[in-house]
């Protein structure tokens, strides 16, 4: 017998037929060339998509923000006196200003 032959009865008293199988083993070899040694192996697939599910969820959040300055500048272009009062707290010479807050701790 030669040693390949040997090898093979010992692994096959280990291990089913069913893993010894030419095709079981390049199938396992292929899974795991592309899982870590592929240009697009798994890890950095995983993260790309992490990467673009957070650079989604900023481009969300900068869109309410955009919107927010949209409708501060329509604000702005249709009184421009009431949003520096509002905003700047910016007063007249001959006025007094009156700030109130709001407490988000209200007591009863």
């Amino acid at each position: 017998m030669n040693y390949w032959s040997q090898v093979k009865l010992s692994i096959s008293k280990i291990l089913p037929d069913t893993l010894i199988n030419k095709f079981f083993i390049t199938g396992i070899a292929f899974f795991i060339w592309m899982i870590f040694f592929d240009k697009n192996k798994w890890i950095n697939q995983w993260q790309l998509s992490q990467s673009i599910y957070r650079l989604e969820n900023e481009r969300e959040s900068l869109n309410g923000l955009i919107i927010k300055a949209k409708e501060d500048k329509a604000d702005l272009d249709q009184n421009k006196e009431k949003y520096a009062r509002e905003k700047y707290f910016m007063h007249k010479s001959n006025e007094d200003l009156f700030i109130f807050e709001e407490s988000l701790n209200k007591k009863q």
